[in-house]
């Protein structure tokens, strides 16, 4: 009995030539994974693999609607991942001073560029001289960061320290 007169189900009905591809495509494409180190081609792999499967089920005598529902709902998992690693590839720009505020406070702490720019967009502020950015006491709602200038940090009216660019 040659390959393509088995039945997918033991019923009578010999598999096509194209129930055979997707059976065989499918089985051979999830065998094939482990080997794969790349993520973003296994992830393409394993969404040909569950089509190659939901195409399999869904031609058979009666179809088989249980793995049809898993492997839809796993070709969901494998887009959504797609998605993350397909945004996750591309280049993140940063402005000349978002660039200037990476450099000087976030790249020697490890953040990658889209570690930084996920913190949200930052904000340009720049304060008068003897004007008060912040008071004793009161709740920190707005994160600072010198670039250019000086700061005196005073407690109770007297200077306890001066902060400079890049602290």
């Amino acid at each position: 009995m040659s390959d393509s007169s088995l039945s997918a189900s033991g019923g009578s009905k010999p598999l096509n030539a194209f129930e055979n591809a997707a059976a065989s495509t499918s089985g051979v494409g999830e065998a094939a994974s482990p080997l794969i180190e790349d993520m973003l081609l296994l992830r393409l792999f394993m969404v040909c693999a569950n089509v190659c499967g939901i195409a399999y089920n869904l031609l058979q005598p009666t179809p088989l609607l249980t793995p049809v529902a898993w492997s839809t709902f796993f070709l969901g998992g494998h887009g959504m991942q797609l998605y993350r690693l397909v945004n996750e590839k591309q280049e993140v720009k940063l402005s000349s001073q978002e660039c200037e505020l990476y450099e000087q406070a976030f790249f020697s702490f490890g953040f990658t560029p889209r570690d930084f720019k996920s913190l949200g967009k930052p904000m340009w502020k720049e304060f008068d001289e003897g004007e008060v950015v912040h008071f004793q006491d009161a709740d920190i709602e707005t994160l600072y960061y010198l670039l250019d200038g000086e700061v005196d940090i005073l407690r109770d009216g007297i200077v306890k320290n001066k902060i400079r660019p890049g602290k």
